[in-house]
């Protein structure tokens, strides 16, 4: 006689993994925002989006290795980078709409395993036992390196999230961005296999406005002639001061994001430059223009209180009127300023640049 024994396997022992939360989640992020004029390419339009509000959760149970991969899909990368929350630098990565790009970070825990602010576009460091992968396939994987016996009572837990800032990647327009479903795939992994993708995060459009139309105009400033012995020192200027006028007109509707959160009226400011220099920075002095054959002297710019101006320091412009637009005056005053212990004759010009600045 035969005598077949079987014992049914313990359904702990089969590994299996379940979804406990939303398969989708939006991440946060401004659904309006102004692309500045003057913002360098590699420059942010947004802060670093907050996490969503919950996890992503897999529960896991069984014997087995468990791990986690987020892959960025429906995007190309920008060819750069830019610095991360953690101070770390991130891939960057186009949207539809040329000149606005994206970057990502993400936490991927897998048992006593975490990637924390990592990179999804590229390798990156991990805590823990743990094998960090990157492939083009799987994006960031994280697995633990040996298999431990989940149970109900003890599960193991995948855990994700993931955050966004935008970046200018080129010349702006306005537009609209759009995004895949899902923008970043997640996938669970059991000893080394990986599932077919099921969860992720997506987000809504984005409108971009174009740069703001605020328009000023090239002036010139007339200085007179001065005599060299009107000057008695270093420190003295000439006589009367030049007054003039620098016109800024803004058009209604300027709108920006503040601090990623949303569509807020724009902060407008401005700043002045010295093409060639400055002669005396705490007294507004800057360096005479090449080509002049004056010596000894500078030019000095005041504001109409006739405190002088910091070069390179940014000035707001307040009172914008959001609904009708604002026209400003920027009164100033210029005189030459003495700066060595002889002056000599000659024309003394001078150029600065005025450049306007969104927020």
């Amino acid at each position: 006689m035969l005598l077949f024994l079987w014992w049914p396997a313990s359904a702990d022992a089969q590994p299996k993994c379940e979804l406990t939360t939303t398969a989708f989640k939006y991440m946060y992020q401004p659904s309006y925002l102004l692309a500045p004029r003057d913002l360098p390419i590699g420059g942010a339009l947004s802060a670093w989006s907050a996490p969503p509000t919950g996890d992503h959760v897999y529960r896991c149970t069984g014997t087995g290795a468990f791990g986690l991969a987020m892959k960025v899909t429906g995007l190309s990368t920008a060819g750069m980078q830019t610095t991360g929350s953690a101070g770390g630098m991130v891939t960057v990565f186009n949207t539809s709409l040329p000149g606005v790009g994206v970057a990502f970070e993400g936490r991927i825990e897998a048992g006593s395993c975490r990637l924390t602010n990592v990179d999804l576009g590229g390798p990156g460091a991990s805590s823990g036992s743990a094998i960090p992968k990157w492939t083009a396939t799987d994006g960031q994987w994280l697995e633990c390196t040996s298999a431990v016996q989940a149970t109900e009572a003890n599960p193991v837990f995948l855990r994700a999230s993931a955050w966004m800032r935008y970046i200018k990647t080129g010349p702006t327009s306005a537009g609209l961005a759009t995004f895949d479903q899902p923008l970043i795939e997640l996938r669970h992994s059991i000893n080394g296999v990986m599932t077919r993708a099921n969860w992720g995060y997506t987000a809504w459009p984005l409108n971009v406005q174009g740069p703001p139309t605020c328009t000023t105009q090239d002036l010139t400033v007339a200085m007179g002639t001065h005599k060299s012995s009107a000057f008695t020192g270093i420190g003295t200027t000439s006589a009367p001061a030049k007054m003039f006028t620098v016109s800024v007109a803004c058009p209604p509707d300027m709108r920006g994001n503040i601090a990623g959160v949303g569509a807020s009226l724009v902060k407008i400011g401005y700043r002045f430059s010295a093409p060639a220099g400055l002669a005396v920075p705490a007294q507004g002095v800057i360096v005479l223009s090449s080509g002049s054959t004056a010596t000894g002297i500078g030019l000095q710019l005041k504001d109409a209180a006739a405190v002088p101006l910091q070069f390179e320091t940014l000035y707001p412009l307040t009172g914008y009127d959001y609904k009708n637009g604002t026209n400003f005056a920027i009164v100033l005053q210029a005189a030459y300023y003495q700066t060595s212990a002889t002056v000599g004759p000659g024309t003394a010009n001078a150029v600065v640049t005025f450049t306007l600045n969104y927020q």
